[in-house]
């Protein structure tokens, strides 16, 4: 038989070229996918190392925002920073009294975005000398003096008089006036040595007080009146009262002149102080006088005068008053009225000098940091 070679030559080309066509199709096909993973996995690395680059600018935001909050719309606070063969680049929104902090970090074009959205900081009213959750009116009459040193805060508006012959009224040291609402101002005998801030916007939280601490202590020592009490030339406040507080579960009336004493005085009900000089040295740390009702500092004439030394803090669940004639109170503390605060009068003499307070018995200080309410990583 006649082998035909040429045939069988042909037909060993035409494998061998498709086994090659196959080859370099599957090395092909193979370089092709290992350079897709190779992209795709040079990218996830990007975008992880973003993704780090943006929580470091969060994380650097919230530091920022957290100790000085009154600037956060400021962009110069939050600059784009360079980092790690990136950068990151914060920014803080608030709308609709939301406020939201974002961070994009960028690597080689690749960005990741990280957020958080945080609740602003709340201010104790006790950083306050005198502080009051509704207005502020401080409107003398003749001869009647305003002294404070410290700074002044009224979630209202504040308003200020010092028209009639002898009215000062004196802010300094460091002096500024701070009003959710209006401030304003008339009469030559006023002298403001801060600065008139209307429409603050900064949350002032004010102190809560667990009454029943205080019970508890009066209880203990033999001070609890269940009912209202009043103290007079007869019947005087204690002096130096073992435990320090006296609690009345009712209002307090101070009628007269009482002794130097030591002791914290709480009523459930308002406290009125009509007649003669009271005078409450602070015991430990506890404040001089808490009420979860009114307290109210008045006379009706030369006779009957209603006057106030105190040291330590002077709480007001509802409102504080100086008013009349001949009133004065001295207090080397804080006022503080969850309600009005108010001296208007003639001849009346409020004069206090701010101590940093941060007294016993309080479930809550009123001031709070910044909080993270949730992230979005």
């Amino acid at each position: 038989m006649r082998i035909n070679l040429r045939s069988q030559r042909g037909s060993v080309f035409i494998t061998t070229m498709i086994a090659i066509f196959m080859t370099t199709l599957i090395g092909g096909s193979l370089f092709k996918f290992t350079s897709q993973d190779m992209f795709f996995v040079n990218r996830l690395k990007k975008s992880m190392q973003a993704k780090y680059l943006a929580e470091a600018g969060l994380a650097r935001a919230l530091s920022t925002l957290g100790a000085d909050w009154d600037n956060r719309l400021t962009p110069g606070n939050f600059p784009s920073t360079a980092l790690a063969g990136g950068a990151y680049d914060a920014s803080v929104a608030t709308t609709g009294g939301r406020t939201l902090v974002s961070s994009v970090g960028t690597v080689d074009g690749v960005a990741r975005t990280v957020t958080a959205e945080v609740e602003e900081p709340t201010i104790s009213a006790l950083n306050y000398i005198l502080a009051g959750g509704g207005s502020m009116d401080l409107r003398l009459t003749a001869h009647s003096t305003c002294n404070i040193t410290g700074d002044i805060y009224a979630t209202g508006n504040i308003e200020m008089r010092a028209n009639a012959s002898g009215a000062v009224i004196n802010l300094t040291t460091p002096g500024n006036a701070y009003a959710g609402g209006t401030i304003s101002s008339s009469g030559g005998g006023i002298n403001v040595a801060g600065s008139l801030n209307s429409n603050y916007g900064s949350v002032v939280g004010f102190p809560v007080f667990d009454y029943n601490y205080f019970q508890t202590i009066a209880t203990t020592n033999g001070y609890y009146y269940n009912g209202d009490r009043t103290y007079n030339s007869s019947t005087q406040l204690p002096v130096n009262p073992s435990g320090g507080v006296i609690f009345v579960n009712g209002n307090v009336s101070i009628a007269d002149a009482q002794s130097t004493t030591q002791l914290c005085l709480v009523a459930t009900g308002n406290i009125t102080i009509s007649r003669g000089t009271t005078t409450l040295q602070q015991f430990a740390d506890y404040p001089a006088m808490l009420s979860q009702g009114n307290i109210t500092i008045r006379s009706t004439g030369n006779s009957a005068q209603g006057r106030l030394v105190a040291t330590g803090l002077v709480y007001a669940g509802g409102n504080f008053s100086l008013s009349g004639n001949h009133n004065s109170a001295v207090v080397t503390g804080s006022i503080i009225a969850r309600g009005t605060l108010e001296e208007t009068g003639t001849q009346c003499a409020l004069t206090m000098t701010y101590v940093a307070q941060n007294p016993s018995g309080m479930i809550s200080s009123g001031g709070s940091g910044m909080a993270v309410e949730s992230y979005n990583l």
